[in-house]
Formats: structure tokens, sequence, C-alpha cells
């Protein structure tokens, strides 16, 4: 009829591709298997209104294609700690960025390689364990293995102070090499966690700790 308003069609794609295009444009929404059929982003990469629903046979077909995504690998599926619920409590979010010597991890490399591994000791001040890579892996590796120790040392009764919701090593910027980011009960045990383990990892030059305020991705479903 003339003068009708038609719905514009959407970008042609497979089912993978509408899958994967309705969960980039959800960010930083998290959905469940039974939330993404319905949201607003995959109803429209279906000709659908945010009003309408998706069919019997589409709503098999996408949930069909979200479980193959799954399997191979194109769709990551995760566990992970909502601090904000009242059983984790550890609502507060906040970032350490540390800063590395890499002149002095570059030595000690250098006096692994030429002196042997036996001589590490020769490099001056704090040094990696034998056997233990003159890396920043290493150091991430040893950060992440006294968090967890920490955590358990540090446990209030029967919960945890703190927690790790990713670690990075950072290329490109000017003051710092490892960002990690944390989930904790307050201030006070991120600056002690700051103080007892991170500065005393080996190469650790300086740590600067930062609170968030706000935040999207996985710690708001």
């Amino acid at each position: 009829m003339a003068g009708a308003s038609k719905k514009p069609r959407s970008r042609a794609g497979s089912g993978a591709e509408r899958v994967l295009n309705a969960l980039a444009a959800e960010f930083p929404k998290l959905h469940s298997e039974q939330s993404l059929l319905d949201c607003a982003s995959l109803l429209a990469a279906y000709d659908k209104t945010p009003s309408e629903k998706l069919t019997d046979n589409e709503r098999r077909a996408v949930a069909k294609v979200l479980r193959r995504l799954v399997e191979d690998g194109g769709v990551r599926e995760t566990l992970w700690l909502n601090g904000r619920d009242p059983r984790v409590n550890l609502e507060n979010a906040g970032l350490v960025a540390v800063a590395v010597d890499i002149a002095t991890l570059r030595q000690e490399e250098w006096i692994r390689t030429n002196s042997g591994d036996h001589n590490h000791s020769a490099h001056q001040g704090p040094s990696l364990a034998p056997g233990q890579p003159a890396t920043q892996e290493t150091i991430m590796d040893l950060i992440i293995e006294r968090t967890k120790e920490w955590s358990e040392v540090n446990r209030l009764d029967s919960r945890l102070p703190l927690a790790l919701t990713n670690i990075a090593i950072v290329h490109g910027a000017v003051d710092y090499d490892i960002l990690i980011n944390l989930s904790f009960v307050d201030q006070e045990y991120l600056l002690k966690y700051a103080r007892e383990v991170v500065q005393r990892i080996p190469h650790v030059r300086a740590t600067q700790t930062m609170l968030l305020s706000s935040e999207s991705g996985f710690s708001r479903p």
C-alpha cells in the first residue's frame, strides 16, 4: 500500500553472524541463553521490533548456533564472581598499575645467560628463584600465585578479602607494565595487598592503586 512504512531489512548474515553481532551490540550487558533470545539486538537481526518475539523455530535455531559457538570457542562461556552479590561481598573494584624495573630484569637475564642459572645471586637486589625465566610473564605468574596465598591467609572468617578479576602485561604504556584488576571488600585491603604482595615481587619498581567508581562489562550482568 502506498505510503506504508516498511521495516528496514537487517544485514544479511548467517545464524552465527547474527548471534555474534548481537552479543557485541549488547555490551556491557551479559546474557544467558534465554535472555539473549529476547534481547533487542538479536530481535533486530531477525527484522523484529523489541515488542515482538522470535518464533519457536528461530529460537531453536539460535540456541543450536549458540551451543556450537561455545563448543568450538567462538563464544566463551565463563563463570565469574559477581562482587556485588551479598554472598560474594567484594563490591568494590580497583586497579593496581605495576611498573617493572626493566633494567634490573634484563641484568638478571644477562647474568643467568652468561654465568649460569646457579649464579643468579650475582644480580644486585631481589632475584627470581632459580629456574624461573627473568621475564615479565614470570612476574605476572608470581603476582597471581602470591595473590591467592595472601587472600587465603587474610580470609575474613570464611570469606576472601580480595580476588583477581584480570591481569595483563601492557605494551606501549610509559608509566606501567602490568595492570591488575581486583574486586575487594574495602580500600584498606587493596592498599594492604599492594604493599604486602605486589611491591615485594622482584623487579617491581613502583605501584599505583586506583579505585573504580563505575564499570561496564563482566561486573555488571
